[in-house]
């Protein structure tokens, strides 16, 4: 191909197209109703959806985020992509979808780049925050007068080793073990599944363009999404004994046993480490993870000293389960702060006997366990 340039052209329709008659739409919104109006999706509000920063900042966040189609750069295919989207009460975006498209990979990105936006200033009416639809104009144009990409900004297809993260596959599964958490939500739905999560490594290890490569899920994709943006930097991708930038697919797996008990990457690591095998019974508390959940819920102190000074973070412990279902060996594998790895270990000593793991032919086993335990304080 010769020579040529992606240039992204951001329209914002807030005014031209899906905000025009706005006062006329807001009239129409019957006020006496307020509690049902919370869950309905509006066109129109008093107080519009938007981006934090204002629209200038958004077309800013977007050219820096969105990644024109390798594919359709080769074919050619430029065009514009008009996207519609809910701003939902937290500020959160959600269901996209196309209301006028080009092509399935313009289409894609433009859905995608659109999920992944951090949230917004959600609309309101009366003051009280609103679900809103918002429709955004997103042009994808090639021109012909500058190389399409520098070097600099090329992401690699071929190269001589690939990106990887401290301690490989089983350094992520370890990751996510300390890190992943199971949505409330989707446990009290049932929800499980399998999550494939897309991201680019930049030359410096650093981690952009995180999204899920398929919408599953809102709860299990958010989280997903999540977890992988929180990653610490990885070793890039080399080419000539240079780093160079690539596309990484990572599967992240949601699961939800019979007896209640969560099953993701996390705790697979941890009962492989424990040579188990997969036909065993894992460990469970009594009533399941919902017990479990209930249990600390009503049995943490949050540390004054820690309250006073805002101090929050997630404490990891590990400790043993063994055969009678009684806990020892206590321990911290991941320090947050001192307060709260106190308490944390405080906790877990008040625990009652769990429900031993069993081998395959049904005797009880130790175990080694892993638990997140978070502290956060609510506004």
């Amino acid at each position: 191909m010769d020579k040529i340039i992606v240039v992204i052209v951001l329209m914002c329709l807030c005014t031209k197209y899906g905000f025009a008659n706005q006062v006329d739409k807001t009239e129409e919104i019957s006020l006496s109703s307020m509690s049902d109006n919370t869950d309905k999706i509006h066109e129109a509000l008093e107080d519009m959806p938007e981006f934090d920063g204002g629209q200038t900042l958004m077309m800013e966040w977007l050219s820096k985020n969105i990644i024109y189609p390798e594919q359709a750069i080769i074919d050619g295919i430029e065009g514009r992509v008009i996207v519609r989207f809910v701003v939902e009460k937290d500020g959160s975006v959600s269901t996209p979808m196309i209301l006028k498209g080009v092509c399935e990979t313009l289409d894609n990105e433009a859905k995608r780049v659109v999920l992944s936006m951090p949230k917004w200033k959600s609309g309101t009416l009366q003051g009280v925050p609103m679900r809103c639809y918002v429709t955004l104009p997103i042009t994808f144009k090639l021109r012909t007068d500058t190389p399409v990409q520098s070097v600099e900004d090329k992401i690699e297809t071929e190269y001589d080793q690939i990106a990887e993260f401290e301690g490989g596959k089983l350094g992520i599964m370890r990751y996510l073990f300390s890190n992943l958490e199971y949505p409330m939500e989707a446990l009290d739905h049932g929800v499980y599944g399998r999550v494939w999560v897309g991201f680019v490594v930049e030359k410096d290890g650093s981690l952009s363009n995180v999204s899920v490569e398929k919408d599953f899920n809102k709860w299990l994709d958010k989280e997903a999404v999540r977890a992988v943006s929180a990653m610490p930097k990885w070793s890039p991708a080399m080419k000539d004994n240079q780093p160079v930038r690539t596309y990484y697919r990572l599967p992240i797996d949601f699961s939800i046993r019979e007896d209640g008990m969560v099953y993701q990457h996390k705790y697979e690591y941890k009962y492989k480490k424990a040579n188990i095998d997969s036909t065993a019974q894992m460990p469970m508390f009594p009533g399941g993870t919902k017990s479990l959940m209930n249990w600390m819920g009503k049995h943490i102190v949050y540390p004054d000293k820690a309250l006073d000074k805002g101090i929050q973070g997630r404490v990891v412990t590990r400790f043993t389960i063994e055969e009678d279902g009684m806990i020892t060996n206590i321990e911290i594998a991941e320090k947050a702060h001192k307060l709260l790895d106190r308490a944390a270990l405080d906790l877990i000593e008040l625990m009652p006997a769990w429900i031993p793991a069993r081998d395959a032919d049904g005797n009880p086993i130790r175990t080694i366990y892993t638990l997140p335990v978070k502290f956060s304080i609510r506004e």
